[in-house]
C-alpha cells in the first residue's frame, strides 16, 4: 500500500485532481483506506466540491477517535482543509 500511497500523493503534487479521484475511488473499491480517503477529499477540494471535501474528513475524524492519525495523514488533511480555505481546522 505505501507504494500505491506515494503514486497518489505524487497525483496531488502534480495537480491531477481528476486522475487522483479516479484512482482513489478505484483502490477504495478494493479496501478502505483512510489515507486513501483523504486524498480523496483533497481531489474534491481541488475540483470544486468542498462539501463532498468536507464528509469525507468528517468520517475519517470519526475514526480518529479509536485510531489516532498518523503524521502523514494530518498533513493531507491539512492540505484539504487549505483547499476548501478552512485555515482554522489546518492548524489544529
Amino acid at each position: 500500500m505505501d507504494s500505491k500511497l506515494a503514486l497518489l500523493r505524487n497525483m496531488a503534487e502534480q495537480q491531477e485532481y481528476s486522475a487522483l479521484q479516479q484512482t482513489c475511488r478505484e483502490q477504495l473499491v478494493q479496501v478502505d483506506s483512510r489515507p486513501v480517503q483523504i486524498l480523496l477529499a483533497l481531489s474534491f477540494a481541488h475540483l470544486n466540491e468542498p462539501e463532498s471535501a468536507r464528509n469525507i474528513l468528517n468520517r475519517v475524524l470519526e475514526t480518529a477517535l479509536s485510531d489516532p492519525l498518523t503524521f502523514a495523514e494530518q498533513q493531507d488533511m491539512s492540505a484539504v482543509y487549505i483547499a476548501i480555505t478552512d485555515y482554522q481546522s489546518a492548524e489544529l
